[in-house]
């Protein structure tokens, strides 16, 4: 509307006057724009510090010195946090966040698959094609130790499609094609 677009307008003149980057675009999300800023950094050897609540972002941070925090900074991780606290390396969020769902974007998940149990599948299994690959070919037993091994197995395989399509809802890019100014 009128109204937003002349704040964001503002607050873009407010930024660039300040100096600090911008960028917008009409084909990617935000979150796309903020993991290829990221991304560009670490490939100019800077480190990484994302200032956002937004939990997705976590798998923009890959190096030691890489940090993402809360404006208020009530939250602060860095690549050790976010992986102890997610239970897998911060590029594998989106697979945990495939399996798991993450109510906040309106993704639902594998029904009956839980975070902790997403987990365990992604530490095991690597990404999605790795679990799916094993269930293939080992059937329920590549979920052995896990509880409920064959109903899960089964749950994964009517949701296959979908567990790839979450992944990719929540991945965020880093290749978007977007000049960051000044």
């Amino acid at each position: 509307d009128e109204a937003l677009g002349h704040q964001l307008g503002a607050a873009r003149a407010l930024c660039e006057a300040l100096g600090l980057c911008c960028a917008a675009s009409e084909e990617f999300e935000a979150d796309d724009l903020i993991a290829t800023a990221a991304q560009r950094a670490r490939a100019a050897g800077r480190s990484v510090e994302i200032v956002s609540r937004d939990k997705d972002l976590l798998q923009s941070l890959r190096g030691p010195s890489d940090r993402m925090r809360s404006a208020d900074g009530s939250r602060v991780f860095d690549l050790a946090a976010a992986e102890a606290r997610f239970g897998v390396p911060t590029a594998a969020i989106p697979e945990l966040q495939a399996l798991s769902g993450d109510a906040i974007d309106g993704i639902p998940g594998v029904p009956g698959v839980g975070e902790r149990t997403a987990m365990r599948l992604i530490r095991r299994h690597g990404d999605l094609e790795g679990l799916y690959g094993a269930l293939a070919s080992q059937g329920s037993e590549a979920l052995a130790g896990l509880r409920g091994a064959e109903g899960l197995a089964a749950r994964l395989h009517a949701a296959r499609d979908d567990a790839f399509l979450y992944r990719e809802l929540t991945r965020a890019r880093e290749d978007a094609a977007v000049a960051f100014a000044p």
